[in-house]
């Protein structure tokens, strides 16, 4: 969440998962591959929030902080 959390999001979509949340409004959500992408707002600002199966979630995870986006915990908001 956060103004520039898309853009940093989006670089470890592939171009399907890209153009399936290209314009996506808030409180939507898609199934584009192996992740569950939404746009549910619950922190007020534009984001995702992403399911994927356990065994990937590490390597994303990773991946989201190398690209540049800040852990913050569930709280802050």
């Amino acid at each position: 969440q956060g103004p520039n959390a898309q853009a940093k999001a989006a670089t470890l979509f592939n171009d399907a998962q890209r153009q399936a949340v290209e314009g996506m409004k808030p409180f939507f959500g898609v199934q584009a591959g192996d992740l569950f992408i939404a746009t549910t707002g619950y922190t007020g600002e534009a984001g995702y929030e992403i399911a994927l199966p356990n065994e990937k979630a590490a390597d994303f995870w990773r991946a989201l902080v190398e690209a540049g986006v800040k852990p913050c915990g569930l709280g802050a908001r």
